[in-house]
């Protein structure tokens, strides 16, 4: 014979819980509209924010400045010039013109990109005309003639090397067809005179005039450089919101907070801070360099780069840590997907192709320590350090203030969360069983259920500890953390455990006074010990 699934014994409970559903349906389904409305804002405006800073990013390239000197002064300096007006726009780099006195040779204008002044440089070399006239005429010198020296530009490919790539190498590509074209037309009758057409090497040198040869002060051209920017800055804040999960996880299990002094549990937690961001950067700098290829980095760039990453991971530490100690839980994960977006959208590209309004991003950590990381990598070349140190050891101070206070805070929620326990506890044992506790009023505890006590329990304790990962129990027993029955409450809670009905056997389903022996304890904490809502009062200020 067929059996139902659902036993006799349990209708009368369904009918109770249909009850229950038709009263906390409405404030359940609003509730839900309420966290769908304000999750679909959260990720609409934040991908609205990181998009917005790409968008229409070629129209704004003339903002890259570029060095442009003429030590030519004759006819191919003329043309790099006349090539310039035709391609000149919002979507090519501004070539500013500055005399050669201020930048007497080739060597002052690779130091102008070197120190940041430009991110570019491109000049016609001394001589260049008087080269290709002379290869013209043929001889030695059409044979021994180099197109490539007649035009250099300079850049430095370690800076947002996507965009450097994009801006520059094939802007700069551009501009040599355009070169040729504005030769043939400014000077192509006159060099049809005058030219050698016997001379093979000669009409190559009128049709293949003038090229750019190319100074790239720091070549980054492996694959995984798309990352340095993006990916690479995010992973060092997730490693410390990870990292507090955990700390807070077992310091809710050992009740570390209200049981040692606060000193010491402060400076454990800094300790172990950093020490696990020393090996995190290690970690992050090995796989860079794991990963360079052909790229030419030092060992002295190794260890500078890996305190520089040091240096982020423990200000994304400090400030995560602040964040959990005073934000109520369910707006962390809101706050922690915001620091993610504008810290990542600082470094995803140059503030040149961005909107003026992000240039706010001037004082984040990403934008800061990926800027010393490109000066460290190109040595010395994009020397931002003069600004960047600075904010990034604000940020490190005013983070290990907030963190420390912070971390006050915390200790004194899980002290008085341990004084309310006490205190229920001291009352609960003098009065009688039931009927005192009826007449005394105090019947909080009584008319909830061990699953609502529960609740109370956890809320209360997250409260003190902010959010956290449970440490699993097998894990627990395996390190001696948590002895098996490891307080009398929860020995006595195993002896009392009655054995199950054989109708619930049969359905292989738990009762419901086996779920209130379950759950009888917390922590080692009886829960009708636990201060419920209802039964604070005013003293839930302490929290």
């Amino acid at each position: 014979m067929k059996q139902s699934i659902h036993p006799i014994n349990r209708l009368d409970r369904r009918e109770r819980h249909d009850t229950l559903w038709r009263h906390k349906k409405q404030k359940f389904f609003l509730a839900i509209a309420i966290a769908f409305i304000m999750l679909q804002l959260l990720f609409l405006g934040l991908m609205a924010y990181i998009y917005g800073s790409l968008w229409n990013s070629e129209s704004r390239y003339d903002r890259f400045h570029v060095l442009f000197l003429d030590f030519d002064h004759g006819l191919v300096g003329q043309t790099l010039n006349l090539a310039y007006q035709k391609l000149k726009g919002p979507s090519f780099p501004s070539f500013i013109s500055q005399s050669t006195t201020e930048y007497p040779s080739p060597e002052a204008a690779f130091d102008a990109v070197r120190d940041g002044s430009f991110w570019a440089a491109v000049f016609a070399n001394p001589g260049s005309s008087d080269r290709l006239a002379a290869a013209l005429h043929g001889g030695l010198a059409a044979q021994s003639y180099d197109p490539s020296t007649a035009i250099t530009y300079i850049w430095n490919g370690v800076r947002y090397p996507p965009f450097s790539d994009a801006v520059f190498q094939a802007n700069f590509q551009k501009l040599v067809s355009v070169i040729r074209a504005e030769y043939l037309g400014l000077n192509g009758t006159f060099a049809l005179q005058t030219i050698n057409s016997t001379d093979e090497a000669a009409v190559h040198a009128l049709f293949n005039p003038i090229h750019l040869s190319e100074v790239n002060i720091m070549p980054t051209t492996q694959g995984p450089r798309l990352l340095y920017n993006t990916i690479s800055m995010v992973m060092p804040l997730l490693q410390q919101f990870f990292l507090l999960l955990i700390i807070n996880g077992i310091s809710h299990e050992l009740q570390l907070y209200s049981k040692i002094p606060v000193h010491l549990s402060g400076l454990a937690r800094l300790s172990i801070s950093i020490v696990y961001d020393l090996i995190g950067s290690l970690c992050m700098v090995g796989y860079i360099w794991a990963f360079r290829e052909t790229w030419s980095v030092t060992g002295s760039q190794f260890v500078l780069t890996w305190m520089v990453l040091w240096l982020l991971f423990h200000i994304h530490f400090v400030v995560l840590d602040t964040v959990t100690a005073f934000v109520p839980f369910p707006g962390i994960p809101f706050l922690l997907l915001i620091w993610i977006i504008i810290n990542i959208t600082s470094s995803l590209s140059p503030f040149e192709v961005s909107p003026g309004f992000y240039s706010w991003g001037y004082a984040l950590p990403a934008y800061e320590a990926y800027t010393i990381l490109t000066d460290i990598w190109s040595s010395g070349s994009a020397p931002q350090i003069h600004r960047a140190l600075p904010i990034l050891f604000c940020w490190w101070i005013a983070g290990l203030g907030a963190a420390t206070y912070g971390h006050v805070h915390r200790c004194h929620k899980a002290w008085m969360l341990e004084r309310k326990l006490g205190e229920s506890s001291k009352s609960r044992a003098q009065e009688a069983p039931e009927d005192n506790a009826f007449e005394s009023g105090n019947f909080t505890a009584l008319e909830m259920t061990p699953s609502e006590q529960l609740v109370e329990a956890v809320n209360a304790y997250r409260s003190a500890y902010g959010p956290s990962v449970p440490v699993p129990l097998y894990l627990a027993r395996m390190f001696a953390l948590f002895p098996k029955n490891e307080t009398p409450a929860q020995q006595k809670a195993q002896q009392q455990r009655p054995p199950r009905r054989m109708e619930d056997q049969s359905f292989g389903e738990e009762t419901d006074q086996d779920r209130d022996h379950e759950i009888e304890t917390i922590n080692g904490v009886p829960i009708n010990r636990i201060p419920t809502a209802k039964s604070q009062g005013a003293s839930s200020g302490g929290f």
